[in-house]
């Protein structure tokens, strides 16, 4: 299996020629039964190298339809599906693993379970482990909390989405190394002490409303800002996004 990618716009030519491209998905092994209005689905696997994501369930697709099922990823390889997302993220590594069970009629799955993924790095900065739990309750999406960190600085996330747009996000951050950041992801190839920002910064979002017309709040606040050897101090930014305008209070 494989998807097919269009990684540019710059012309028609180009677009067509890029539709060729695409990203190898793995190969698709299982059996699908179908007797009567109950659908079974046994060991359908998509299979690349030591990557597995195996689907195994059922359903009456009588109505109400209604369904078992039970989703595991095991051993994919976050490098192999980078076409997907888009040409150059500087992505490497990153095994993912994981299961997902749902069960109940469409308009009021219920179900649980966890992703993680290990060994990832973007740019030059190595991630800890990241461990993201799952609950499906009543056709709720939600993440009740995980987090991102790395050398001792984190960002912790839940949210919750439901079938119909609305959704319930908040992010918080540790204090964020600007300096390190910078090193990281940006110039690493500029030794000089001079040419570099610095101090730190924390993020805190919260939004809810829908996401066709977002709604969030956001404060960033910085402290001992400096740049190219210049000194800036404190400061504060807030941020709010409503009525689809968004708002900036330095």
């Amino acid at each position: 299996l494989a998807i097919p990618v269009n990684s540019s716009k710059e012309s028609a030519s180009s677009e067509i020629a890029n539709l060729n491209k695409a990203v190898e998905i793995g190969s698709l092994t299982g059996n699908i039964d179908i007797i009567n209005d109950k659908v079974t689905v046994n060991n359908l696997a998509i299979i690349l190298d030591n990557s597995r994501i195996e689907l195994k369930g059922k359903a009456d697709i009588d109505q109400p339809i209604s369904v078992n099922a039970n989703l595991k990823l095991d051993s994919l390889n976050l490098e192999n599906y980078l076409g997907i997302l888009g040409e150059g993220l500087p992505i490497s590594g990153g095994i993912i693993n994981g299961q997902l069970k749902a069960k109940g009629q469409l308009d009021e799955l219920n179900g649980d379970g966890e992703i993680s993924i290990d060994n990832l790095r973007v740019s030059n900065r190595d991630f800890d482990p990241i461990n993201i739990p799952l609950k499906i309750n009543s056709n709720v999406f939600q993440i009740p909390e995980f987090l991102i960190s790395s050398v001792d600085e984190q960002i912790k996330i839940s949210c919750n989405f439901e079938t119909d747009g609305n959704y319930d996000l908040q992010i918080e951050s540790s204090p964020i190394d600007i300096s390190r950041l910078y090193n990281d992801f940006v110039a690493v190839n500029n030794s000089s002490s001079t040419m570099k920002p610095g101090g730190y910064f924390q993020v805190s979002i919260s939004g809810a409303g829908n996401i066709k017309s977002p709604s969030l709040n956001g404060e960033v606040k910085i402290k001992d800002l400096s740049y190219n050897g210049e000194k800036f101090g404190d400061g504060e930014c807030k941020i709010n996004v409503h009525d689809e305008k968004a708002f900036l209070d330095i």
